[in-house]
């Protein structure tokens, strides 16, 4: 959404992010598409200089021995940052890879980062990042730094909520409050049959701190066909309408952000399209008609890559919405061994449809 908006405004955007579905270039982006060539002609070179040191045996320094040590991950990063330098992006959206503190992608300090922005967190790589949702936070929160602004999304529990701000305060960061409002007004089809929940938006006017207080006035309200569906994609339109508003109240003229405009966002949010996000309620096939009978013509098939006991739920909720509560729904399930099995089943099995689940 975020990398939308700002490509509508006209700045050219770089997207980094994990995992791939259909091609290894999807991590890494610039205004939404990817290069396979380019990508492959920099890794290239990337992985030659690392591959050039193991094979010399006079190499001696320090620094060229960490180099050899690099993990897979590292060189994607530094293949990111580097393919973002040479398309001379005007921002990079980096999405952590694991956790945050330790995280290979927590490079930036406080004059290089211009945003920490945390999503809704649970219980998602317990074991890496200390076996505790107190310890999950706190690596979460280590990308936040001294001074700079850091945007905290929906969060299920308060103590989680609760948690982050005390982690991010001590960073330094300084919290962004939300100041907008997602609400669903109805779920259709558009011109070429693809589902979109149309959504009404408001977005109050932030004051700054000299201004005295006076009753809240909305900086902008009207509808939206918002392309993803499911309730937690309107908190993340929230997240992200917050950082876009906040962007756009501390543009100045000339520089930074003065292109961004209320038409480039709703425009970036509508243009957004799920085919860029692959396993994100990702709809595979769909029949088009309403002939519910056994054919297999009339089978729905959707593509989910919610993987915690939070995810399922946002999925459920999603199927709920979407279609109607005596439409079967069968699940095939496939998971990692150090995932919440018993969570995720049990967050699927509550669907009120369900007919089936086959466990892979």
């Amino acid at each position: 959404l975020l990398s939308s908006c700002l490509t509508k405004a006209g700045y050219t955007i770089g997207t980094y992010k994990s995992p791939h579905v259909h091609t290894f270039a999807e991590r890494i982006r610039v205004n939404g598409r990817y290069n396979d060539k380019e990508l492959s002609e920099l890794f290239e070179q990337i992985w030659k200089k690392r591959t050039d040191l193991e094979t010399n045996d006079d190499v001696q320094k320090e620094e060229d021995d960490a180099l050899k040590q690099l993990t897979h991950f590292e060189v994607l990063t530094a293949l990111a940052l580097k393919y973002f330098e040479k398309k001379k992006v005007d921002i990079a959206l980096v999405e952590v890879g694991l956790g945050g503190i330790r995280d290979a992608t927590n490079v930036f300090d406080e004059n290089s980062l211009e945003y920490s922005i945390l999503t809704n967190i649970g219980e998602e790589h317990v074991d890496a990042l200390g076996g505790s949702i107190e310890s999950i936070v706190r690596a979460k929160t280590g990308i936040c730094k001294p001074s700079r602004p850091t945007f905290i999304g929906h969060q299920n529990d308060r103590k989680v909520d609760k948690l982050i701000r005390e982690g991010i305060n001590n960073q330094g960061g300084v919290i962004i409050e939300n100041n907008a409002k997602v609400r669903l007004v109805n779920i259709s089809d558009d011109d070429d049959m693809v589902l979109k929940q149309r959504v009404s938006v408001s977005v109050r006017k932030r004051k700054n701190e000299e201004e005295e207080e006076e009753e809240e006035e909305e900086e902008f309200n009207g509808s939206i066909n918002l392309p993803f569906l499911g309730p937690h994609q309107r908190e993340n339109a929230e997240l992200a309408l917050n950082v876009l508003s906040y962007m756009m109240r501390n543009a100045s003229e000339g520089k930074k952000w003065d292109k961004l405009t209320w038409k480039s966002i709703r425009d970036g949010f509508e243009s957004c399209s799920s085919f860029s996000s692959p396993g994100n309620f990702e709809i595979l096939r769909r029949p088009q008609c309403s002939d519910t009978t056994t054919n297999s013509d009339n089978i729905t098939i959707i593509a989910d890559g919610a993987h915690t006991e939070e995810s399922a739920v946002c999925l459920r909720k999603t199927l709920l919405e979407v279609f109607s509560n005596d439409e079967p729904i069968v699940f095939v399930l496939a998971m990692a061994s150090d995932k919440n099995h018993s969570g995720i089943l049990k967050a699927l099995s509550e669907t009120p449809s369900m007919v089936e689940m086959v466990a892979t």
